[in-house]
């Protein structure tokens, strides 16, 4: 049915949906609108509406519907089902309530007339005392306020100041009962009840009961101490009353609560609607008062207990917690023991309240009274920001009123405006409220047949009228990893909202306190066109997730959008049975953080994204990394000859390079480290003993040294990629008929750690070496020349201590720099006479080197230079610079065949290069894993069965059980040799060289 047309307010204009906005409008562009409200308004909140697709920009409001323009100056329309989150119960601009306003101005109705009799508030209070009148038999007391919020603090500040009135009374009665009887007890009139005293001897620790004076003073000194400690309020679990510093306490979510606990009143909540738990609460609450009472000629002490609950707040229907509605059985709980122990019960209609489920208020319907009512949304008619606390007359403080003001409550054109909102919830004898059931039902019937269409998307509809929440079932993966990821953070139900609203024009949102819940708040007078609207985009966007396509999802976000066709698409399903779960008992866990190595390889993580072209997704991308949280995998099984087992948890960042390179080169690297420090934290949390940093995530943490967590084993796997890079160099030269013993191998970056490593190991092998590095930094290159000698040495000694070879036949048994070494005269002086029993003198041996290298002259095997061109003698190049642009060009090459092995992130090695037939260009090496032919991880491309070397030396570690931080901060040429010899012994080999960008 059609909701009556005389209750609905008809449009203000007759300007059609989506017309052109007049030349001469001076409209900021939206983007230039939202880049304002970051920067200068509320920049986190900001950047989440930009990301969610959310940050659109209304300038028009006319009953169900909302008007923005989009970047070419045409009008569009929305029909608004979140209702300014309740507060909209007319509509926008409702036209009676928008004459009242004009009224208000037309007349010069003051604004603020303070100290003074405010009419408006008059007018407001009485309407809403005789509505509490005609529904509960009772009057109330109106305090007026701005917001639900401000209501709420009212109302705790009023119960605080019951419960002091309470209280006071009652320490003034017990104090005069004792002075009454005092001059009778100091006579001696009167036995002691020795009995009761006993017992209560450690409470007020005195050892003589017949020393009244000490009774009577030791019991008004408990009374007083014990009366006067800080209140208690209670609430439920999953409530929301507000933000200021009082409400919030009493609003449950630890996001809004948690930061500010050292601050406002003493809050404690309860499960929602458990009437047990809630009256152990309150047991549990009581403070004990003492007092002496005469009994036939007999004094005995006397415990009487005392509820310290201030008050105790209930939403009859959770708004902001997902639209949770409290059973009727609850309601009375909650009435009854606020009548057995005196305290208030407060209940907050901000959202239920002003007719939206049928009745003015919702409770209502469940009988139950309150002692405080807090209202407020709707109550401004969406124009004012109105709020008010009820109190009921029986337990108004009239002090209240000179303690508890504000600037512009009580504001005549408000009041003015709540005034005639009341007296259309009541027009008509209650049409509006009967559409709020009609309408209300036929959402509600239509949303339950869309849940049995598409199971597994929607878990539950809850709500009573227009106060309706659509919970989201909690996605497993099904075929689209990324759609899973979402539900996991929670935002899935935003991307829904946004997706609604850009495909369909419908506007909803998530329930604050109740990520995975969309609520649907519209007006009384919402039509059945716009219902249809509103359930065709639900049943479509559900047909979506049913189908996990996560490119009919999203692509609003990059301008695609099927918003105005005339024959609804089809839409492809990747729907599959989830993958069954890897047992984990028994099984040590290791976790592994990976970005994206570019934009389009999100398609390899989601093939749902297939639609997208690379560029798309790079747009895609660069608007919700900062928004998106950690992408989590299912748990790979992974296998040693050994027959040792890990699960392999691999945590994916949803960015690729080239955003971590432009957040290098802007040294803008904080959105980054805290994606990252969220694995790690997921990580620990659920309990992997070792983490592995991929890609560029251990550059942006400094190798790890960023992160200050010292309960998991961190590691860059720097070690086993320098490992594998050598085979892999050693595997090309194989190739290329490169003769090693006869090779000079170029260190780029060699006052870096990495590259020292490989220069050091390089030197077992080769004929000469080139220690590049940065201008100004030569220092420590030659300290690294010095000590490939140094350690040359040290291997001639160990050959010749060990083996016992003959000083002359020694050349054969060495290679690399140390076999050029032992033929100058210096080494063999050195060495004459070293026989097993000597030991090695290193202050010597560094003193030899400076012979060596003076002997040797411009033959030196070893030489630093930071001269790029000096590369052009050498035959093996490693790139390992810090540099953010290419430095090895055609141009500064010598002849091939030349192998270049590129570990700089980003890669050294310049396109240019790469167009020479005669040099081979690589990125390290690929590692072969010896018992998973089938291994692979989605949106990382790499052959099946093989692994990167930094994600397999986190695998060695977890196979080792080697628990302990490795490769963090700078590494060694020790711990590249260990974590080789771990490989070895389980079975982890070099599979192929590497040619495409990587971690």
């Amino acid at each position: 049915m059609t909701p009556n047309v005389s209750t609905m307010p008809p449009r203000t204009d007759d300007r059609p949906a989506d017309s052109v906005r007049p030349a001469d409008s001076r409209a900021k562009p939206a983007q230039s609108t939202i880049d304002d409200y970051i920067q200068y308004c509320r920049p986190r909140t900001g950047e989440v509406l930009r990301a969610a697709g959310l940050d659109t920009e209304y300038h028009r409001g006319v009953g169900d519907q909302l008007f923005y323009y989009d970047e070419n100056g045409r009008e569009h329309a929305v029909w608004d089902f979140l209702g300014g989150y309740g507060s909209l119960i007319f509509g926008h601009n409702h036209p009676e309530l928008v004459e009242v306003a004009m009224s208000n101005l037309r007349n010069q109705v003051p604004f603020s007339a303070q100290a003074s009799c405010r009419g408006g508030a008059a007018r407001l209070g009485a309407k809403l005392s005789g509505m509490m009148q005609e529904r509960f038999g009772e009057s109330f007391v109106t305090t007026l306020a701005n917001s639900g919020s401000e209501a709420t603090e009212a109302a705790i500040k009023h119960a605080e100041m019951q419960q002091r009135s309470k209280f006071e009374a009652l320490e003034e009665r017990l104090r005069a009962d004792l002075t009454k009887i005092r001059p009778a007890l100091t006579m001696g009139e009167f036995r002691v009840n020795e009995e009761s005293f006993a017992r209560l001897g450690d409470v007020f620790r005195f050892s003589n009961s017949s020393n009244f004076e000490k009774v009577i003073e030791a019991i008004l000194s408990h009374n007083s101490r014990i009366i006067w400690k800080t209140p208690d309020f209670l609430a439920v679990t999953r409530s929301f009353h507000g933000k200021t510093s009082g409400a919030v306490k009493l609003t449950y979510n630890p996001k809004y609560r948690g930061i500010f606990n050292r601050i406002g009143i003493n809050a404690n909540f309860v499960s929602a609607f458990d009437a047990d738990e809630l009256r152990a609460a309150v047991s549990g609450k009581m403070i004990k008062l003492y007092s002496l009472e005469v009994r036939k000629s007999e004094v005995f002490c006397v415990e009487r207990q005392v509820s310290n609950v201030a008050g105790l707040f209930i939403e009859p229907i959770q708004g902001e917690g997902g639209i949770h509605v409290a059973p009727p059985e609850f309601l009375r709980a909650c009435r009854e023991l606020a009548d057995e122990h005196n305290f208030p019960l407060i209940i907050d209609e901000i959202q239920t309240g002003m007719g939206r489920t049928g009745t003015w208020l919702y409770s209502e319907q469940s009988g139950c009274l309150g002692d405080y009512y807090m209202l407020s949304k709707s109550l401004g008619g969406g124009l004012a920001k109105t709020s008010a606390l009820l109190v009921r007359t029986k337990h108004y403080i009239p002090d209240f009123g000179f303690v508890h003001t504000s600037t512009f409550a009580e504001d005549d054109p408000g009041c003015n405006i709540a005034v005639r909102s009341l007296e259309l919830i009541e027009a008509n004898d209650g049409q509006l409220m009967r559409n709020c059931v009609r309408q209300g039902n036929a959402i509600v019937s239509g949303l339950k047949k869309i849940q049995a269409r598409y199971p597994g998307v929607i878990k539950e509809i809850r709500g009573v009228g227009l106060l309706i929440g659509v919970e989201l079932e909690e996605q497993v993966n099904r075929g689209s990893l990324l759609i899973y990821n979402l539900s996991r953070q929670e935002l899935l139900a935003p991307v829904v909202a946004s997706h609604l609203l850009h495909e369909y024009g419908i506007r909803v949102a998530p329930a604050l306190s109740a990520g995975q819940v969309i609520r649907l708040e519209p007006s009384a007078y919402i039509s059945d066109d716009a219902i249809a609207a509103c359930l065709h985009g639900f049943e479509r966007v559900c047909e979506v997730i049913y189908k996990q396509n996560m490119y009919e999802l999203t692509k609003f976000l990059i301008g695609l959008t099927h918003r105005g066709e005339a024959t609804p698409h089809e839409i492809q399903s990747f729907r599959r049975e989830p993958l069954p779960k890897v047992s984990e008992e028994g099984v040590r866990k290791i976790a592994f953080i990976g970005h994206l190595i570019a934009a389009g390889d999100v398609k390899l993580a989601d093939p749902t994204m297939g639609a997208y072209t690379d560029q798309q997704c790079d747009t895609l991308l660069r608007r919700i990394f900062a928004v998106y949280g950690m992408i989590q995998y299912d748990l790979i099984e992974v296998r040693s000859v050994m027959g040792e087992r890990v699960l392999l948890g691999f945590l994916g960042l949803c960015f690729h390079s080239d955003i971590i390179i432009e957040r290098m080169r802007s040294k803008d690297l904080g959105i980054l480290q805290e994606k990252i420090m969220e694995c790690v934290d997921y990580a620990i949390e659920n309990k992997f003993t070792n983490i592995g940093f991929g890609g560029l995530s251990s550059i942006v943490m400094n190798n790890c040294k960023k992160v200050n967590r010292t309960t998991i084993g961190l590691t860059s796997g720097n070690a086993f990629t320098t490992a594998m890079g050598l085979e892999a160099m050693f595997q090309a030269a194989r190739e290329q008929n490169v003769d090693l013993s006869k090779a000079t191998f170029a260190g780029i970056g060699a006052n870096g750690n990495i590259c020292s490593i490989y220069c050091k190991i390089m030197a077992d092998h080769v004929a000469g070496l080139i220690l590049v590095g940065r201008e100004g930094r030569e220092g420590p290159l030659k300290v690294l020349e010095d000590e490939i000698y140094f350690e040359a040495l040290e291997k001639i000694f160990i050959t010749l201590a060990a083996d016992q070879v003959p000083l002359a036949e020694l050349p054969q048994q060495l290679t690399g720099i140390s076999r050029i070494l032992i033929e100058t005269a210096a080494a063999k002086k050195f060495f004459a006479t070293v026989d097993e029993s000597t030991e090695f003198d290193e202050k010597k041996a560094r003193g030899i080197v400076r012979e060596i290298k003076a002997e040797l002259g411009d033959r030196a095997p070893v030489k630093f230079t930071t001269d790029l061109r000096e590369i052009k003698n050498a035959q093996l190049i490693l790139g390992a610079s810090s540099s953010l642009e290419p430095m090895i060009t055609a141009d500064v090459l010598g002849e091939g065949p030349i192998i270049i092995c590129d570990v700089a992130l980003p890669q050294d090695t310049h396109e240019s290069v790469l167009e020479r037939d005669d040099v081979t260009v690589m990125l390290g090496g690929l590692v072969r894993l010896p018992l998973n032919p089938n291994f692979v991880v989605d949106g990382i491309p790499v052959p099946d069965g093989h692994a990167y070397a930094c994600m397999s030396e986190t695998l060695l570690l977890g196979l080792h059980g080697m628990s302990e931080n490795y490769s963090i901060g700078s590494i060694s040429k020790t711990q590249v040799k260990k974590i080789t010899e771990v490989a070895r012994i389980h079975g982890f080999k070099l599979g192929m060289l590497k040619r495409e960008k990587s971690f």
